[in-house]
């Protein structure tokens, strides 16, 4: 059994007080006292915020990239714009997730250095795709998509899918996420050789 979290949000003047945090917090506690272990929800890759939040601060995993998966929106951040989401898969009783909830992020995994950039963010904020077919790479995303005008978001929407729906499609897993600057970090699965 699972329980999908739905349009869990903060209004804007109880942001960045711990607020979010605690929700969630609160639905992992919640969840385990019913026997719920895992938890899935769906977030907007491009904001680097959240996935900081989702994948460092609570210690979630995207597990699927969902293309325009909610179609068109109209609301006043997301209308004109394509409705990517990654699916994230909460393990409420990994350790890393316990950790996470104590107080201590997950970290990245495996280091940062050994990873080659497959996106980086131009002089200019726009994105930069490099080719490379590293095992460890970095995809970068914008410091704050929601000030970019709505072209320069759409390039970076269509950059970022790009980049991360095929290799996650491919079994690649987006191991955490780092910042300043703003970048997933992705790992293409180990080759199983024959013994």
């Amino acid at each position: 059994p699972a329980l999908h979290s739905h349009i869990t949000g903060v209004a804007p003047q109880g942001q960045h007080r711990g607020i979010g945090f605690a929700l969630k917090v609160h639905q992992r506690a919640w969840a385990l006292a019913r026997g719920v272990p895992v938890v899935v929800w769906t977030f907007d890759p491009l904001v680097a915020r959240n996935a900081w939040f989702n994948l460092a601060k609570l210690g979630a995993a995207p597990t699927a990239y969902l293309e325009d998966f909610y179609g068109p929106m109209t609301d006043a951040i997301n209308a004109g714009m394509a409705s990517d989401r990654l699916l994230l898969t909460w393990k409420l009783d990994d350790p890393a997730v316990a950790a996470a909830c104590a107080g201590r992020p997950r970290p990245p995994s495996p280091a940062p250095e050994a990873a080659e950039a497959a996106l980086e963010v131009g002089a200019g904020l726009e994105p930069v795709a490099r080719d490379t077919d590293a095992p460890v790479v970095t995809v970068a995303v914008p410091p704050e998509v929601e000030t970019l005008g709505p072209e320069r978001r759409r390039a970076w929407r269509a950059a970022v899918r790009e980049a991360l729906a095929g290799r996650l499609a491919a079994g690649a897993a987006v191991t955490g996420f780092l910042r300043h600057p703003d970048r997933y970090l992705v790992e293409r699965p180990r080759e199983v050789r024959p013994r």
